[in-house]
């Protein structure tokens, strides 16, 4: 992603309510076994 454009995600990233930030998690805790995780805010997710 550009500098620019990463700096106004961050940005708007940083000005949105925290709280509303979620973790999820399924799957193995064990290395090499499946899993699946997810961060999701209220403008952004990452899978």
């Amino acid at each position: 992603m550009a500098d620019d454009l990463a700096g106004a995600r961050r940005a708007g990233i940083q000005a949105s309510d925290r709280s509303r930030i979620a973790f999820a998690w399924a799957g193995s805790l064990e290395p090499g076994e499946p899993h699946y995780y997810r961060i999701q805010g209220p403008s952004f997710l990452v899978e």
